[in-house]
Parts: structure tokens; C-alpha cells; sequence
């Protein structure tokens, strides 16, 4: 048996039930029809009679009015109006038979008119209630009709459904019978060549394309090779490209993998620009995980090259690019969490290494010819930062008498240079201190005093340095000291003088310096 689904079998009732619904909405129409038709009739009936009584008042109303005129014309003649009224009388008398005869005429044909139109309504009302059997009749056809109907595709879907189910019984039973897995192969070679020539270019296509398929049950595989190539050529361009495509794809219930490689070669010489470009990518999908290697070389106008090779692992990029183009500095990009440059000897052994994450950079070894460095921090603290401060502003020294000057004493100096150190170890640390500074011309004004000064170098408020009377023109001196954890503050005191007091002199280029010594 054909089987029947129960979306036709519902449109097929409903295709019934409107062809019925239709049928009767036509016979009703027809019906109504009729109806307005007969009391169309009937207004037209009542519309004559009602006319003829109107016509017959006009007369009457026209015969009293001539009665009326006649007696009003003959007032003062009573004889006249006496032979008048004695023929009047006759006339009247004859007139009242015309009337009566007209009267009983009108009611005879009123009467005639009325049993007409009972007979009419009567006819009309046993053929509306033979339409209403009818109606009647239909319906109750319709319903047994649509009942029988109704009882069939009940039926009917039973035995579709009994059909169905013997069915899938069969497929069950025909499944449950195989043993082995049902496969299909397909393989297939498409090539496509095309060749046009217009007023305004030339085209050349040529797309080959190989696909392999193997589908089971369980695992579907799929290869395909996809070769496209194009050349063009018009009066203001030049194109020549060429695109392969290499795919793989196994999809199972557990998983769906892919591969793909793609390579694109492009050539355009335009009227304004010319450009080569060539595009490989490599790229492979396992587990909702994505691989990509892509590398883009590209000339542009022969004055623009560019090499860039990159790659994306679920949107996580790295890669190299390298760029150089006229009238612009040359730009290497790397793109990287790390970079590293290896020993080729022995790989394992980093000689160079960056750390973008970090911004830290690793050097094995380094010859810097010149180095600037706004914050230096030394592993273990090997080597402090150099610390240097100078003399601000010249400094004039007088007023001092030459028995003042006195070993670890500073009495009568005066503050020319002061330098800090902060020793951020937990002990200790040896340290240099150099010190140097130059005076100018001391005078004095008895021509008998002598002429000196002197200087005095301070650690922590203790005298390391302390030259006495000087008479040269040039300061400098070293010592090896120990600084102690914190800060520590160096200071260079001078004075000039005489043995009487008077002496004047001017004091600069004050400097000092501090550098950690190795540990």
C-alpha cells in the first residue's frame, strides 16, 4: 500500500471540507437572491395599489371642486339654481352611480389584487420551506459524508501507521542482520579552460580540480586539489596569477580534523603601479584547535619589499617580518613572548636572548663601545653605581690665619661640594672616593704674610682627607674608605689663608667621585 503521510491526508479533508464549505455558501447566496427578489416584488405591488388609490382621491377631489364652483355661480338666481339643483340632483344621483359603480369596480379588483398576493405569499412560503428541507437535506448529507470519510482515513492512517511500523520492523531487522559497514567512494577530475577577447582585454582561465571522497557509516574523508590559473592583459594593466589549494578533511563521530595548503602567485603591471606577490599558508584543525603558517613576500613599484612569515595558533601569533622601502628605515620585526639567538656549536647555549613578556634582554658577553644608562642594577651587586656630584659656583675664601689650620680639624672651612652614596647591601662596602678641585690667585694685603690654603674631605662627618698648608694650584686625592649600609654623605672643605689673616682667594671645579669597589 502507498503510503499516505498524515500532513496529505489532513490537506486532503481540508480540501473537502472547503469544497462543502463553498457549495453551501453558494446555495445560501442563491437563496438570499431569491428572497430579496420576491420583496422587491411585493414593494412594486403595494407601490401600483397605492398609486391607484391616490388617483382615484385626485378625481373625487377634481368632481367635489366643479360641485363647489357651480354653486358659487349662480347666488342670486334662486330659480336657476333651483332648475339647477333639480338638474344637479339627476347629475348627482348620476354621478353617485358612476361612483358606486367605480367604488364597488375598485374593491372588486382590491379583492381580486389581495387573494392574488395571498396566493403569492403562500407559494412563496411553501417554496422557502421546500429550500430550507433542502438545505436541511444537504446538511445532513454532508455530515454523513464527512463521517464516512472521516471513518476511511482513520482507516486508512491505521494502516499507514501498520505499514510504517512493518517497515522500520524490516530496517531494524535489516540493520541488526549486517555485519559489515556499509561504504561509498567517490572520486572526481574537474577542469575548466576559458579563453576571451573583448575590444578592451583579453582574459585566459584555466581551473583544474581533483576531489577524492570516502564516506562510511562512522567516518567521512575527504581530499581535494584545486589549481587556478589567470592571465589578463588590457590596454592599462597587465595580470598574471595563479592559486593551488591542497585540502584534507576526516570528520568522525569523536572528532573533526582538516588540513589545508594553499599557495598564491600574483604578477599586475598597471598603467600607475606594479606589483609581485606570492602567499603560502599552511594550516591544520584538530579538536576545536587551529594551526596556522603563513609566509607573504611582496614588491611594490620597485621602491617597496617585504618578506613576513607568520604564525597563529588559536589566534596566539608569532612570526618575523622584514621590511625595507625607499626613503624610509629599513624595519626586522619579530613578534615573539621570547627571542634567542644559539651558539651553532652547541645549541643549548644561549648567546643573545630578549624576553618580550618581561622586557628583560640576556647577553652572554658584550663589547659596548659607548653605553648610557638611566637605571643600572648589577647581578649580586658586583659593581655599585658610580656616584658623582660637583662644585656648583665658585667659592671666595678670606678671613683665615694661617695657625688655624690644624690636623682633623675644620674649623674656619667652608662647604664647597657634598656627594651622597646609598650602600643598599645589609654590610659594608669598600668604596673609592676621589676628590680634586683647583684655586685661584690668593692675595694678602701685608707684603710680609704668606699666602696659602687648604683642603678637607669629610665621610660621615669624619676627616679622611686633610692637606694642611698648600701652596700649588691643583687639588687631588684618593682613598680607599667603608661605607656603611644606608646612606652616606662625602663633603669637600676648603679655606684660604694667611699668617695674619688678610689673605683672599677663590676656590673651583670642585668634584667628587664614589664607585663601589668588586666584591
Amino acid at each position: 500500500m502507498p503510503e499516505i503521510s498524515n500532513e496529505l491526508l489532513q490537506q486532503q479533508i481540508d480540501e473537502l471540507r472547503t469544497m462543502l464549505e463553498t457549495e453551501i455558501a453558494s446555495r445560501l447566496s442563491t437563496v438570499d437572491t431569491e428572497r430579496l427578489a420576491r420583496i422587491s416584488q411585493d414593494d412594486a405591488l403595494n407601490t401600483s395599489i397605492l398609486s391607484e388609490e391616490s388617483t382615484r382621491a385626485s378625481e373625487n377631489a377634481a368632481t367635489d371642486f366643479r360641485i363647489d364652483g357651480l354653486e358659487m355661480s349662480f347666488p342670486t338666481l334662486e330659480s336657476a339654481i333651483s332648475h339647477e339643483a333639480v338638474t344637479r340632483i339627476a347629475q348627482d344621483d348620476l354621478i353617485n352611480t358612476r361612483m358606486d359603480y367605480l367604488l364597488a369596480s375598485t374593491n372588486t379588483s382590491l379583492g381580486v389584487m389581495t387573494t392574488s398576493l395571498d396566493a403569492e405569499t403562500a407559494a412563496r412560503v411553501l417554496k422557502d420551506n421546500e429550500l430550507e428541507d433542502s438545505i436541511n437535506d444537504l446538511n445532513l448529507s454532508i455530515t454523513a459524508s464527512l463521517a464516512a470519510y472521516t471513518t476511511q482515513l482513520t482507516a486508512t492512517e491505521q494502516d499507514l501507521i501498520n505499514g510504517i511500523t512493518l517497515t522500520n520492523t524490516q530496517v531494524t531487522n535489516l540493520e541488526a542482520s549486517l555485519d559489515f559497514e556499509t561504504t561509498a567512494l567517490s572520486a572526481s577530475i574537474f577542469s575548466e579552460q576559458q579563453a576571451r577577447v573583448s575590444a578592451l582585454e583579453a582574459v585566459s582561465t584555466d581551473i583544474t580540480q581533483m576531489n577524492t571522497n570516502f564516506t562510511s557509516l562512522e567516518t567521512n574523508v575527504n581530499a581535494a586539489i584545486t589549481t587556478e590559473q589567470q592571465t589578463r592583459a588590457s590596454a592599462t594593466d597587465a595580470l598574471a596569477q595563479s592559486i593551488s589549494t591542497l585540502t584534507a578533511d576526516l570528520d568522525t563521530a569523536e572528532s573533526s580534523l582538516s588540513a589545508a595548503i594553499t599557495n598564491e602567485s600574483t604578477a599586475r603591471a598597471t598603467e600607475n603601479s606594479v606589483l609581485a606577490q606570492q602567499i603560502n599558508s599552511l594550516s591544520s584543525t584538530m579538536d576545536g584547535n587551529t594551526a596556522l603558517v603563513e609566509q607573504q613576500m611582496q614588491t611594490i613599484d620597485g621602491i617597496t619589499a617585504s618578506w613576513t612569515i607568520r604564525t597563529d595558533v588559536n589566534g596566539r601569533v608569532a612570526g618575523v617580518s622584514l621590511i625595507n622601502s625607499v626613503d624610509e628605515p629599513t624595519k626586522f620585526e619579530i613578534t615573539a613572548d621570547n627571542f634567542s639567538v644559539l651558539d651553532p656549536t652547541d645549541p643549548l647555549n644561549v648567546v643573545l636572548g630578549v624576553d618580550t613578556q618581561s622586557g628583560e634582554a640576556f647577553v652572554e658577553a658584550a663589547y659596548i663601545r659607548n653605553l648610557v644608562v638611566e637605571t643600572l642594577q648589577i647581578g649580586q651587586n658586583a659593581v655599585t653605581v658610580p656616584v658623582t656630584a660637583n662644585q656648583v659656583s665658585d667659592i671666595t675664601l678670606s678671613g683665615v690665619t694661617l695657625s688655624t689650620i690644624t690636623s682633623g680639624s675644620i674649623t674656619g672651612y667652608t662647604e664647597a661640594v657634598v656627594a651622597t652614596f646609598t650602600n643598599t647591601l645589609a654590610t659594608t662596602l669598600d668604596a673609592m672616593v676621589s676628590a680634586s678641585g683647583r684655586h685661584g690667585t690668593i692675595t694678602e694685603s701685608d707684603s710680609d704674610a704668606q699666602a696659602v690654603w687648604s683642603i678637607a674631605v669629610t665621610l660621615n662627618g669624619g676627616i679622611i682627607y686633610h692637606s694642611g698648608s698648600m701652596r700649588g694650584d691643583i687639588f687631588a686625592m684618593t682613598r680607599q674608605v667603608v661605607m656603611q649600609p644606608g646612606v652616606n654623605t662625602v663633603k669637600i672643605y676648603v679655606t684660604g689663608v694667611s699668617d695674619t689673616g688678610n689673605g683672599t682667594g677663590l676656590f673651583a671645579g670642585g668634584n667628587i667621585s664614589i664607585l663601589g669597589a668588586k666584591r
